[in-house]
């Protein structure tokens, strides 16, 4: 019997010119003025899900190597590591002179790391700031206690004690929080199970809940909102930009013709820091916001499907409204540098889609494409003829995205993604 061998794909992609001043097809998202407002977007179904920025105090990072612990800066939350404090002295914690104490900001370059993390000893790659990773039991063990500090418009401002107790295996967090005075002292474990599709889970000190606020991982790839950004030598400024979900890359393509930059020519500068598009895609200069013509950036999503997003306006406090073009970068042909057998490219377009298929033998197969959810949309059975065959299924009532093709003959059986829009 013979059997299918198949080499690595190599994508080749092709960049439309528009008429259009950018590339793309236009789009909006608004943070809402007053930058109220938080939006996930997902590149290649073009939803948005806004939430509101104001009600969760502290987020925990699911991520199986990470033990992040992040505060709500939008919203007036301030974190102070306590200096030579231990946790025996929760109850009678001394803040009186907190007025020096560091602030400590979330990291604008990662999901993993939050402020609660930032007073870590870099000597110890088992410390993560809050507590240290016990290579026996597999339990982060907190070790310190911080002071925050929430302050809202109008409101006086609340402080509160907090101790971050563990983190287990399982990926479930333990923390202790109360009031100055002990009037309010509480312990609460946040389970990682019922939100392990997520990238944080969000508390709120305030009214003592869980929030669940954020899509699914898998459905976006950008959040815009405003949050801390570093200035140098630990200086933290608020600002309004993009931040890149878990797993997502961008490469930034700056001094460029937006409309002639091919993404081909920055593959290699793909990188999984989230502020790489972040905020100075625009400037202030007198009394408006301009935006820079010749940057642009590349998208890669968590299955591979890449995307061009060019920035072309931005509202401001006013109405927090960010204007962007965004424009997958179609592959005419996915080829495989083999002709042994199998699936060897796709052809996209309007209406069909064309799978080429080389075999090496005259044979029966069955093709069949397959969604995201493993739901087989199509079945059909091919003649397969010695050499290249090439067969087309009707995009109709295809949505846009990522399938599954596979094809089977007897004991041999292939499968690819391929991006459908």
């Amino acid at each position: 019997m013979y059997k299918f061998i198949f080499a690595p794909i190599i994508i080749f992609s092709i960049s439309f010119n528009c008429i259009n001043a950018q590339p793309g097809t236009p789009n909006q998202v608004s943070v809402q003025a007053g930058y109220v407002s938080e939006i996930f977007f997902d590149c290649s179904t073009g939803n948005q899900v806004s939430v509101p920025k104001n009600n969760w105090e502290l987020a925990f990072s699911i991520n199986a190597y990470s033990a992040g612990v992040h505060i709500n800066s939008n919203y007036g939350v301030h974190a102070y590591v306590v200096s030579g404090a231990n946790t025996g002295d929760f109850a009678t914690l001394d803040t009186t002179n907190n007025i020096n104490w560091n602030e400590l900001y979330n990291t604008d370059t990662s999901w993993y790391w939050g402020a609660i993390n930032r007073n870590y000893n870099p000597a110890n790659m088992f410390n993560y700031g809050w507590g240290t990773y016990n290579i026996i039991t597999h339990n982060v063990v907190g070790d310190s206690l911080y002071l925050l500090k929430l302050v809202a418009n109008g409101s006086p401002d609340v402080y509160y004690k907090l101790w971050i107790q563990s983190r287990n295996l399982a990926g479930d967090y333990t923390f202790r929080y109360a009031t100055l005075n002990n009037s309010f002292d509480t312990t609460v474990t946040i389970s990682k199970s019922p939100y392990a599709n997520k990238t944080l889970i969000y508390y709120s000190l305030r009214t003592g809940q869980i929030v669940d606020r954020e899509p699914a991982n898998t459905d976006w790839d950008i959040t815009f909102n405003r949050y801390y950004a570093d200035q140098g030598i630990n200086f933290y400024y608020p600002v309004v930009g993009a931040l890149a979900n878990e797993g997502v890359m961008v490469a930034e393509a700056r001094g460029v013709d937006v409309n002639q930059v091919q993404a081909s020519n920055y593959m290699s500068s793909f990188n999984s820091q989230i502020n790489v598009m972040g905020y100075d895609w625009k400037t202030f200069s007198g009394n408006s916001w301009s935006i820079e013509d010749s940057l642009t950036y590349f998208i890669k999503d968590k299955n591979g499907a890449i995307f061009q997003l060019t920035f072309t306006g931005y509202g401001g406090l006013s109405n927090g409204n960010i204007d962007f073009n965004l424009l997958f970068i179609p592959t005419s042909i996915n080829a495989v540098n083999d002709q042994s057998g199998g699936i060897v490219g796709f052809i996209n377009n309007e209406t069909n889609l064309s799978i080429l298929v080389n075999s090496p033998l005259t044979t029966n197969a069955e093709l069949q494409l397959i969604n995201l959810n493993g739901q087989v949309l199509l079945s059909e059975q091919l003649s397969l003829s010695n050499g290249l065959n090439n067969t087309s299924i009707k995009k109709t009532n295809l949505s846009t995205g990522l399938y599954f093709v596979t094809i089977s003959t007897g004991n041999n059986f292939y499968q690819t993604k391929v991006f459908v829009n």
